[in-house]
């Protein structure tokens, strides 16, 4: 009769044990999934940062050593957005 109550108790046991172990890789493998989620979103914003403030960089030294050119660049990229504005205000109605 000993045997019929310990059976079921290890397996009970067993099958508790597996599943902890099986929680705890599972939790382990989402944390370093985060991880490196978080470390290559990480790079991916610095490198935007630095690329972008390049390009501000580039742009300000552009402006500095052509300023009519400048001028004529912002006039135009104004009314090409105006222009997509007053067509898509247009089409809505």
């Amino acid at each position: 009769m000993t045997n019929l109550n310990t059976e079921p108790k290890k397996l009970v046991n067993g099958l508790a044990s597996d599943f902890s172990n099986k929680i705890e890789k599972s939790t382990y493998q989402l944390e370093k999934m985060a991880h490196d989620s978080r470390e290559k979103i990480s790079t991916a914003a610095s490198s935007f940062a630095s690329l972008t403030m390049d390009s501000i960089a580039s742009s300000r030294d552009y402006v500095k050593e052509n300023p009519y050119k400048g001028v004529a660049i912002a006039v135009a990229a104004g009314m090409v957005a105006s222009s997509l504005i007053s067509s898509y205000r247009r089409r809505r109605g």
